[in-house]
């Protein structure tokens, strides 16, 4: 055990929350949001709406998109896949999104984007509001308004991403549990899992945390889930994505890509630079098992703070590292995955402001905020050198994955009292080491 200085950082705390400053943050935010609105209204830039759009045309005629030419079908329609050749999400989530190809490009683009500003205006609200977060009114608009400029939040919309409804997705989990709705948070984790399957790693943490009855409907929502796809898709297009999509999310091309912030594609592409591309079979082993050993020492990190006292999970700290850890696991994981960020940095907010957090876990966390938009304007300004900055997006996941081990293990006014149940606050500042 050792003793932590008390860093409540209540100036800082109490100038965001006055109410001048709520209203002109989340006012600058929203006018940032309809700017970028705007430009995207005048410069049409579908971008992985493409993919999606494509992909669920050729699903709705009957054609197999893990096999079909899907760049050949984008082009007739007027939309540019890119490198992506072949559909690449799972299969649930293409039926879901199957009803907006029957919309015409310009006006399914804009109910998709709909769909996504609402999921995350439902994110705010779960994450924020004062009946969720018991922060303070204004303090929650401040928090609100910069989560709105934060950086991948701004590159899910810019691209037409789907991260945005995986973060709802995630947080009406964590509400649920919290009220102990056990059977609407296993559901939603499982929506969560078959529309993007790496969110399933936080089943391990409802297992860890015997939340049995969670586990029971996400288990059961998953083969409900699986049987309605195979059922409307059939059992080989729905198959399509293990046999064809992983194995092409996974290829070198891919690892290679410096915007991919995945452990895996980081450690492949430091081996590749150093060897060549084409390392020989005794190197390419080493990076299979230095690939293996950078995500073990994830699981240990995780393993070891959800075995601590805290079975109650106390402002959710262990539950926001699984969430943090579970994009870096990721076989593949891109910037706008990071917008699930949020979840832990709300929990951060709210202990922070209850005096529960440590100076270095807000400190590291306000680093990597920050550091996210400056990589953005980087981008922008130079984009000569977009390969050397985009390196830099994977040190912006890394400062959180550090900050929540450390919210998941530093314990600030918190004590336990192992003959009780519930968690105890006293007045001492401890951390558990």
């Amino acid at each position: 055990m050792k003793t932590e200085p008390t860093i409540s950082l209540r100036g800082l705390g109490a100038a965001l929350g006055k109410p001048w400053m709520g209203f002109l943050i989340l006012g600058l935010a929203t006018a940032r949001i309809a700017g970028l609105f705007y430009g995207l209204c005048k410069h049409f830039s579908p971008e992985d709406f493409s993919v999606y759009y494509a992909s669920g045309l050729l699903l709705r005629h009957g054609v197999n998109p893990y096999t079909a030419d899907l760049a050949a079908t984008a082009h007739r329609l007027g939309l540019e896949t890119g490198y992506i050749s072949q559909a690449t999400d799972p299969p649930t989530f293409l039926l879901a999104f199957e009803p907006l190809t029957l919309m015409e490009i310009h006006r399914a683009y804009w109910v998709w984007q709909g769909i996504n500003f609402t999921a995350f205006a439902g994110a705010l609200v779960l994450l924020f509001a004062p009946r969720f977060s018991n922060l303070p009114k204004h303090l929650a608009l401040t928090l609100a308004g910069l989560a709105m400029v934060y950086a991948p939040v701004g590159n899910n919309f810019a691209i037409a991403q789907n991260k945005v409804i995986v973060l709802f997705l995630l947080a009406a989990m964590m509400r649920c549990l919290e009220r102990k709705y056990d059977g609407w948070a296993g559901l939603f984790l499982a929506v969560a899992g078959l529309m993007r399957v790496f969110p399933l790693l936080l089943g391990f943490y409802l297992l860890f945390k015997s939340r049995w009855r969670a586990l029971r409907f996400m288990a059961g929502g998953l083969i409900i889930g699986a049987a309605l796809t195979i059922a409307a898709l059939g059992l080989t297009n729905s198959l399509g994505f293990l046999h064809t999509g992983v194995n092409f999310l996974t290829e070198q091309r891919w690892y290679l890509n410096s915007a991919n912030i995945a452990i895996a594609a980081v450690v492949s592409r430091a081996f590749w630079y150093l060897g060549g591309a084409s390392l020989g079979g005794g190197l390419d082993i080493i990076r299979r098992i230095a690939i293996g050993v950078a995500d073990a020492v994830v699981v240990f990190a995780l393993l070891s703070a959800t075995a601590g006292k805290d079975k109650e999970d106390a402002d959710w700290r262990i539950l926001s590292f699984w969430v943090a850890a579970s994009v870096a696991l990721s076989p593949t994981a891109w910037f706008h995955y990071m917008v699930l960020m949020l979840i832990p940095i709300a929990q951060m907010a709210q202990a922070a402001n209850q005096g529960r957090a440590s100076g270095r876990c807000l400190g590291m966390t306000g680093g990597s905020f920050i550091l996210t938009a400056l990589v953005g304007d980087a981008l922008r300004i130079f984009p000569a050198y977009s390969d050397s900055i985009k390196q830099l997006e994977f040190l912006c996941l890394i400062m959180m994955i550090v900050a929540s081990y450390w919210f998941s293990t530093d314990v600030v006014g918190v004590s336990y009292d192992t003959n009780a149940e519930a968690i105890r606050l006293r007045p001492q500042r401890v951390a558990r080491s």
